[in-house]
Formats: C-alpha cells, structure tokens, sequence
C-alpha cells in the first residue's frame, strides 16, 4: 500500500531507546491526513552489524585489503576472530533482550540477573563494535559516535566517503532504502538530529535517489546551521536532498505534502523550507513555534516492534518545548523551538503517559525537555498516583525554587534519575555563562534529590573561555568532594557550536576564531582564547578529574550504565544498592570468553613448538589474550567445563591480568608457558 511519506531516523544514534521527533511528527502528519511508514534505521544498523552478512563482509574486505604485514598485525588478527565470534556477541544482547516482554514484577523477582545481562550486553556491544572498527579503516562506530577517518568534516573528505562508501555500510543502506521505498512512498523524510547523522544522511539522499524519482526531505538542526553557516553546498542539494526543513517540521512537512505534485516553484510560499533553484540556494522564513495545544501525543506503534538494546523500552516525552531559561552563552538547543518557550500543562503531560501505558504497557518514561520546568515538576509530583507503576527520568537546572519535598514527592511517583547542568562548580565562571546558580543551590538541590532517594548525574565541562586553573579546580574538587549526593557525572571539554548565543560576543570571551579551510561543514569551530584556560589545559583538567574519579568506588563501579538503562536499574535498586552490586560484578571480574570461535571449532587451538596455543577474547572489554602451553590447557578446561571464573584466577591471576572485565584495556597479551 502506498504511502505519502516514509519517515526515518538515520544512524548514527543511541541503540538503547526510541527517538521521539518522528513518533510526534507522525502522529501530526496522520491527524492531518497524511499516511506514513516511520523506520528507526539507527537500531537497523546496529542489528545488521551483529549478522552472518556483516560479518563477511567486514572479514572479506579486510583480507583482499591487508598488505602483507597487516594480515600479520596482532590487532587486525584478533580484530578478526573477535568478527568472527559475532554469534556470541549476539547471543549477549539478545539475552537482554529476552527481558522485553517481562512484566515489571518478574524485573523485580529476578533483577540481579536483569543487571548482569545488561552489564554482559553493554560491554559485549562496545567490544563488538571496537572490532568492526579496527577492520574497517574509513570509520569509527561506538554506541554513542559515528566518525570517519581523520574525523574531519570538509567537502572533500565528506564526498570521498559517499563516493567510495565502506562495503559493510553500503550493504545496510541498500537494504535500509529497500525499506523505506518498499510502500512507494510520495516523499522521503530523513531525521537528522545530530553531526553524528550527517555522513548517512547524505549516504541514504544518494541511494534514495539512485533507486527512484522521489524527493529527499532533511529535518533537524545539523543541516539548518550548516546553511546558516554558508557552507550547505550547492550540489548537495542535487545530488543528496531536495529541502531542508528548518526548525520544527510538523507544519512545513504537511504544507509539502499537500502539494499536488512537488514542484520547486511552490515551495518559496511555503514557511521554513531551504531549497535550490535556478542555482542558486533559497530559504524561506522560519514557521511560527507550535504551542504544546496544538501537538498531539506521540505514537510509536511502529518503533515498539524494534530490537532496542535494553531490557525494558523508555519512552521519551516532553512536558516543555524549548528551554524555560534559555540564557546560556554556550548552548544552541532552542534552535529547533525558534528560541521560543511554552510548557504542556501537567494534565496532558499525564495524558501522554496514560496513553502509552494503556498502548503499550509502558512503565519507564525520560522527559526530553532541555529542562523540566520547576513548576511542572512539582505539579507532576503533586498530580500523579504514587500507587501507579511507572518511573521517570529527566533534565533539570538547578534552582532556589526546588524544596526538599519536591524531590521526595518526584521520587513517590518514579522519578529515580535526574540529569543537571552543573557545568562548572565556580561561581564566576556560571556567571560568565549566564547559568548563575549560586553554590548553596547547587549543594541544596543536590543533598535533597540524594535524601529522597533519586540519583543526580551532574554534566560539566572545562574550557569556558576564561575560567582559571583554580576555577578548574574547584569543579574537580566538588566532583570528588560531593560523592555521597552526586550518583555520576559526565564530563568534556568547551566546544564553540554555530548558534551559541556566544557567537555573537567572540570579542568580549576573547576568542579567535581559526582560520578553517574553505570547505569546512562541521558546525563546531576551532578556536584560540586569549585569557584563562587554553584549550589543552581544559583536556588536562578533564583527565585528572576522570583519573581521580576511579578512586571513588561509586563513580568506578557504575561507570559502564548509559543513561537508557540507567533508570530500569533504579527501578530495581536503590543507589547504595546499586553502586553495590556493581562493585560485585566488577570485583568477580564477570568474564565472558567464547564458547566457540567460527563454524563447529570449540577453540581456535594450534600446535606450536610442541605445544597447546590458544586464544582468548573476553567480550566484555575486547582483550585478547594469546595463551601458550599450560596456561591454554588450564583455559581450556576450565571454558569447556563452565568452571567459576574466580577459580581460575586463584591458580593463574597472570590470566585475570589478561582476561579481566575490571581491567578496561583493549591490548594483544601475550603469555609464556607457565607451571602451576
């Protein structure tokens, strides 16, 4: 049956939950008459990475491209067998995945498995992927990243690799737009939300237009701030996509598909739309922002069925559309809301989450708002059933306005995580980004949050243009001095984005921009600051702060848990609990080592000068450990025979050197022959 417009979310993004810009766009579009096909192409990729057909390809391409000393390179060499083990990597996360259609009591009944499974999986998965990497030179992929090689964003490097696409990715993209054009759809909308998505967004405007006469229609902020920019080449627009949609989508993407027939000529009286014509680039005024009256709840009915690497499906949601603060230098995230800010009311806040509750037996929800409105927080807290099953996750800035009873009513009704733009823990510096939130705030929000119950991540960078070493410092300290309350943090360093309201004062912050080359795309700039912290004192700052941090046992132990299944996790434990059982799998050092390698072979075991050898990988860190006489009898028994790992490593700890979790190192080990 055809469609008026298939809707995709394109890779690279997170594999663990969702997204929620199509689901709303979709649920506009189909109130407004429209039919569409929505497709998480993103979750695709990751599945396809982990199949037989990935597999081959990746092993193939690698062997016919090796040079002579690289088919002897000990990393391309375990990269290879870790490839050929995607069986067992696959069998760890669908061991997470069996837990999807658990009911919430059966989480409860059994959660320290749940926790080891999605301990096993996440690790697995990371180790997975850093083995696709390594054989595949033109790209990086991780969970949370997607790069080329060089990591540079210019014309000539981004056209290279669409024109000579890795054989592994030009094989899922065949397959994906063999999706997307499946139900002949009118148009094809392409989400790109993230410079992450860049590179398969132009890979799938390509093919799409390879394979039928259908225009390509991009959504999100990435390709709006590259026109901004100047930079949106004028081929793209050719050869890639036919519009831009700039801002919100709902209404641009609805007046496109009333037209009777798409027809360049009709589109200047269209709102929010870039386009070429005549050759030449043209953009159209930006729509009016939706109020949250005007959106209807999202729906996901097409995503459910999707294999998201978690135990239980989070779905996101919004109580606001764009940020009720919206005054800090160093952010671009109300781009998309035209800078502009409105709050659902808390009765259709719930309303969406009783919908998919009674849809899809939802029990964990995150709010995507760039901040939960204080007001709505408490409202929710106030409103909500503490005896109803559900649990949330969210954003919020600190704020005076916060009492002690806001947090433990947020905690009755599930609130068990919640994220903060610390940012930095001196006050001069909050005040230079116009954060201004005084200490006492943040110690405040922080302890109460703690007190009811509710695990506080903390966000912060070092770099603002003219922090100091000792402003730096402090961040650090605070970090380390505030365990008890902070439950983990997540640190990076200053990164100067097009649309930062900082953009419009380089003078004031003293900075420089760096002269970039001609073609330049990405739309983050380089940059030299004239006082205060350079840029590699803030790298040096973030690794002293990361390098300290793995002596607070808390902060080490649960560093592995992505913020999807962070909250199942609290759902199940309290934080001490948590933390807890963390440090257990850690110092058990949990070790998963292949069952068997390719085909029917249990163990890759060659005879060498007389002697067992025998490699190891541990798939929940990539190690690869080459095990020579004693040492590769002594594994082997204890693999074939399911023996406790722990008694391994009382008769060999030189083994747990090599095979353990806890070690977090991806090397080549090599051992001699040892006597026990």
């Amino acid at each position: 049956m055809a469609v008026d417009i298939a809707l995709a979310a394109v890779p690279q993004w997170s594999p663990f939950q969702p997204p929620l810009s199509l689901p709303s766009l979709a649920a506009w579009l189909r109130r407004a008459g429209f039919s569409c096909s929505v497709h998480d192409e993103n979750i695709r990729l990751y599945d396809f990475l982990l199949s037989r057909e990935a597999a081959g390809i990746l092993l193939s391409g690698s062997q016919q491209s090796a040079s002579p000393s690289d088919q002897q390179d000990p990393e391309l060499e375990a990269a290879r067998d870790g490839v050929r083990c995607w069986r067992d990597y696959r069998a760890d996360l669908e061991a997470l995945l069996a837990w999807h259609d658990q009911p919430f009591e059966a989480l409860v009944k059994n959660r320290a498995g749940l926790l080891r499974d999605t301990y096993r999986a996440v690790n697995s998965l990371d180790g997975y992927l850093n083995f696709v990497s390594d054989l595949s030179p033109d790209f990086k992929i991780t969970s949370h990243d997607f790069e080329i090689a060089g990591g540079t964003l210019n014309r000539e490097t981004v056209d290279r690799f669409i024109d000579n696409c890795p054989p592994v990715l030009a094989a899922f993209v065949e397959s994906a737009v063999d999706r997307l054009l499946e139900n002949r759809p009118r148009m094809v909308g392409l989400s790109c939300i993230g410079q992450e998505q860049l590179l398969f967004t132009l890979l799938f405007g390509k093919a799409i237009k390879a394979r039928a006469d259908v225009p390509v229609i991009v959504g999100g902020t990435v390709f709006s701030r590259i026109f901004e920019r100047g930079a949106l080449p004028l081929d793209w627009m050719s050869r890639y996509i036919d519009v831009v949609v700039r801002n919100e989508g709902e209404k641009p993407l609805e007046n496109l598909l009333s037209l009777a027939h798409f027809n360049k000529a009709d589109l200047a009286g269209i709102s929010g739309l870039v386009y070429a014509d005549q050759g030449e680039i043209r953009a159209t005024a930006p729509e009016k922002p939706l109020t949250p009256q005007e959106i209807p709840s999202p729906v996901f009915d097409d995503l459910v069925g999707n294999p998201y690497f978690s135990p239980q499906l989070t779905f996101p949601l919004l109580s606001s559309r764009g940020c009720y603060w919206g005054h800090c230098e160093f952010c671009h995230h109300g781009m998309v809301y035209g800078e502009k800010y409105a709050g659902y009311s808390s009765s259709s806040v719930i309303d969406t989450i009783n919908l998919q509750k009674q849809k899809h037996d939802a029990v964990f929800f995150a709010f995507n708002d760039e901040a939960i409105p204080p007001k709505i927080f408490r409202q929710l807290g106030q409103e909500i059933d503490p005896g109803d099953t559900q649990f949330f996750t969210g954003l919020m800035k600190f704020e005076k306005y916060y009492t002690a009873e806001d947090f433990r009513h947020g905690h009755a009704i599930g609130f068990r995580s919640l994220y903060v733009g610390l940012e930095s823990a001196s006050e001069r510096v909050l005040e230079l980004m116009r954060k201004n939130t005084p200490r006492p705030v943040m110690t405040g929000n922080l302890r109460d949050a703690a007190l009811a119950g509710i695990w506080m991540h903390c966000f912060l960078f070092f770099g603002f243009p003219g922090e100091t070493e000792a402003e730096a410092q402090e961040t650090i300290d605070f970090i380390l001095s505030h365990a008890d309350d902070i439950g983990s943090f997540g640190a990076g360093t200053f990164a100067l984005e097009h649309n930062a309201p900082i953009m419009k004062k380089l003078e004031r912050f003293g900075l420089e921009l760096v002269e970039g080359e001609s073609d330049e795309i990405d739309v983050y700039y380089e940059y030299n600051v004239g006082q205060g912290n350079t840029r590699q004192d803030a790298h040096r700052h973030l690794e002293e702060l990361k390098s300290k941090a793995f002596d607070v046992p808390k902060y080490m132990s649960t560093n592995w848990i992505p913020r999807e299944h962070l909250l199942i996790l609290l759902a199940l434990f309290d934080s001490a609990e948590l933390a807890e059982h963390c440090t257990g799998l850690s110092q058990t050092r949990d070790v998963r080592i292949f069952p068997r390698f390719a085909d029917e072979m249990s163990w890759r075991v060659h005879t060498h000068e007389g002697a067992a050898r025998l490699r190891v990988i541990n798939r929940l860190n990539a190690s690869v450990v080459d095990l020579d006489g004693a040492s590769a009898e002594l594994v082997k028994i204890f693999a074939e025979n399911d023996a406790p790992p722990e008694e391994l490593y009382q008769l060999a700890p030189w083994i747990a050197e090599g095979l353990s979790s806890a070690t977090a190192v991806r090397v080549a080990m090599h051992q001699s022959d040892k006597v026990i």
